[in-house]
């Protein structure tokens, strides 16, 4: 899933569930 917060951006980022974006 996907935390809202953290969806813009990537770079690296981790999600609310621990995805990573970008």
């Amino acid at each position: 899933g996907r935390s809202p917060a953290l969806v813009a951006g990537g770079g690296g980022k981790v999600t609310g569930d621990g995805e990573v974006l970008g």
